[in-house]
């Protein structure tokens, strides 16, 4: 089973945009990012699925590499970001989380 990873570095940019990096962990072959509009976190993995409760806006990304860009997330709101990673022998536990304010459509 891969290791858990550090908290993610998050980078919110105007249009809704928020790039997501990680440091490599080694042996994973999939990292998989969850985004949260919010502050509270509660996803959960059951049976190595990440359980998403009724209600929660969540996104998801999957991707070979440590770093993904989210676009088109919802505006002016706080985001929290945790990432799990995969590799054959199974799925991490929850990295710990990041949180960022979404600057939106805004112009800086």
């Amino acid at each position: 089973m891969p290791l858990a990873g550090i908290a993610p570095v998050l980078k919110a940019t105007t249009g809704g945009n928020i790039k997501i990096t990680s440091g490599k962990i080694a042996d994973a072959k999939i990292y998989v990012f969850v985004l949260v509009i919010g502050t509270e976190f509660p996803l959960t993995l059951v049976n190595a699925a990440v359980s998403i409760p009724i209600g929660v806006q969540s996104f998801t990304l999957t991707s070979t590499k440590c770093v993904v860009n989210f676009s088109n997330i919802p505006g002016l709101q706080e985001v929290t970001v945790g990432m799990y990673t995969i590799n054959s022998a199974g799925i991490s536990p929850l990295s710990a989380l990041s949180i960022c304010a979404n600057v939106g459509n805004m112009i800086r």
